[in-house]
């Protein structure tokens, strides 16, 4: 309840390091392989309004993107000229990579009781998929013709969020908070590719983080978020799995749950506009590269 009425817009510069190293006999392209575009921009805003001194409400809209990989043509595979491997490219398909975009909104009231608030709020999901290039995996689907080279998939789903904060001083106020997995709508242009016909979730998440006002204008943020990937099949499923890719219990990304670090800081020095600068560190292990 320490928000007041405001206006809020943000974007975030993702730039995640993607690509693989392979070694030895195979069919990709042999070597250190790096994905072009490098830089992604993530917007968000959202709106707050009190009801009263102890009540509130908000909405948020705001993005999730980066998962997208982009491999050129101009790489061979080991097995390329062959009737095997006929084109060029990381997997024998010239163009190949995989495009992710989320958008999500969500309408929540928050409600204090003293030093301590809590809120909720329902989560709608929108996300978008494309495939390419990877034709040569046909033989292992059990649905190759929704496998990959189509356009866009959309996919929509819903979920919750719910959260407390303390206030144990003044200037100090922990808190935490989860949201459960929204369970997403199938993409049914790739069902061929994704575990359990076509099913890809978005994970369930837990939160915790503190806030300390060093001075009346300037407050430090942190905080740890552990997300749930092993709980959503076709990304926690292991990629050695010996089942038809799109099947049901089918192979996945094979990620594990991870943990990711925020720090930050708000400065509020000038009339009705406050600035945020923060740093995300999420140690994703070189085996759960994509």
């Amino acid at each position: 309840m320490d928000v007041q009425d405001q206006y809020t817009l943000g974007l975030t510069a993702f730039s995640p390091d993607r690509g693989y190293w392979t070694s030895g006999p195979g069919f990709v392209a042999p070597g250190y392989v790096q994905s072009g575009r490098g830089l992604f921009p993530i917007p968000n805003g959202g709106y707050s309004q009190r009801f009263n001194q102890t009540s509130a409400w908000g909405v948020a809209v705001y993005g999730n993107g980066g998962m997208n990989t982009t491999y050129s043509a101009d790489y061979a595979g080991q097995a390329f000229p062959s009737p095997f491997c006929g084109k060029t490219g990381v997997f024998c398909g010239r163009n190949s990579g995989a495009d992710l975009n989320q958008a999500f909104i969500t309408a929540g009231y928050a409600q204090s009781f003293g030093r301590l608030s809590v809120g909720f709020a329902p989560v709608l999901a929108v996300q978008i998929f494309k495939a390419r290039g990877l034709e040569i995996f046909a033989p292992f689907s059990s649905a190759p013709e929704q496998l990959t080279n189509h356009s866009y998939n959309w996919s929509v789903g819903a979920g919750v969020r719910a959260g407390l904060q303390y206030k144990l001083t003044d200037s100090l106020r922990p808190g935490v908070a989860g949201s459960s997995p929204i369970w997403m709508s199938p993409l049914e242009n790739y069902k061929g590719l994704f575990a359990n016909r076509g099913d890809f979730d978005i994970p369930a998440n837990l939160t915790a983080g503190v806030a300390y006002d060093v001075l009346p204008t300037f407050t430090l943020l942190a905080d740890w978020k552990h997300i749930f990937y092993s709980q959503v099949p076709s990304v926690g499923n292991s990629s050695t799995e010996q089942l038809l890719l799109g099947s049901m219990g089918a192979p996945g990304i094979g990620w594990r749950d991870i943990n990711v670090i925020k720090v930050g800081g708000e400065h509020r020095g000038f009339d009705k506009l406050a600035l945020r600068l923060g740093y995300s560190y999420t140690p994703i292990p070189s085996t759960l590269a994509t």
